[in-house]
């Protein structure tokens, strides 16, 4: 899995540096959490990670890149969010966006998994081009899948 190696990727070099500029949120009770590629996240995160090593920050919006209209995006958001439930996956809230407003702000989730490789799993099962793995420690990566 590239963990953000362009060279290795399909993907246009001005698509993933918007991927690494972009913000990325998560509310984690009363307060949202700013997660940023390169950058750790905050000591709070590793109390809700609990026994888990870190988490994969997704999307199931825009598959493939290609954004479609807001009606679909919902549904496919809440596709994924019955998904985990589902499967008694715990997860929290979040969103991904531009701060230049070059795309619209997607709904998104954050899942606590107990290994990196399984973060590739989970995004190509929404066919996205790209996800984080947000670690108990260190930076925040960025998982390019095509």
């Amino acid at each position: 899995m590239p963990a953000g190696g362009a060279g290795l990727s399909r993907l246009r070099p001005a698509l993933i540096a918007a991927y690494r500029a972009a913000r990325y949120e998560v509310c984690l009770g009363p307060t949202t959490v700013r997660l940023r590629v390169g950058e750790r996240a905050p000591p709070v995160f590793a109390l809700w990670l609990g026994a888990c090593l870190g988490g994969v920050f997704l999307t199931a919006c825009a598959p493939e890149g290609r954004p479609r209209r807001p009606g679909a995006e919902h549904r496919a958001h809440a596709r994924l969010v019955r998904r985990l439930r589902r499967s008694g996956i715990r997860h929290l809230a979040g969103e991904g966006g531009d701060d230049r407003g070059a795309w619209r702000a997607e709904p998104s989730v954050l899942v606590p998994l107990s290994r990196p490789r399984a973060a590739a799993g989970w995004g190509r099962a929404f066919r996205q081009n790209a996800v984080l793995w947000v670690p108990r420690r260190g930076a925040v990566r960025l998982f390019l899948l095509r």
